[in-house]
């Protein structure tokens, strides 16, 4: 709300949009998000909110794991998927 230079708003906005892109990029390649086919109604919008609650659900509970291996398991075994479901106890 002060008064900024060039050089630190230039910062503030390449920090807002590396973390912006940084997400975006990880749901395009953990949960597909671009590849949806869903373009009417509110579908896109209620099917975003799926996938997103889902991406959620695997970062909490992943440790060493990377996102996309713990979705593969999650689809392969059952008990990984519970497991994934399972209320965090934070």
């Amino acid at each position: 709300s002060g008064p900024l230079s060039a050089r630190d708003a230039a910062t503030a906005v390449r920090a807002h949009w590396a973390i912006a892109n940084t997400l975006n990029w990880t749901l395009d390649v953990i949960v597909h998000d671009d590849m949806s086919r869903l373009r009417r109604g509110h579908g896109a919008a209620n099917m975003a909110a799926v996938r997103h609650f889902a991406f959620n659900l695997l970062r909490q509970g992943r440790g060493n794991i990377p996102l996309k291996r713990m979705r593969k398991r999650a689809s392969w075994t059952p008990q990984t998927l519970l497991d994934i479901l399972k209320p965090s106890r934070r």
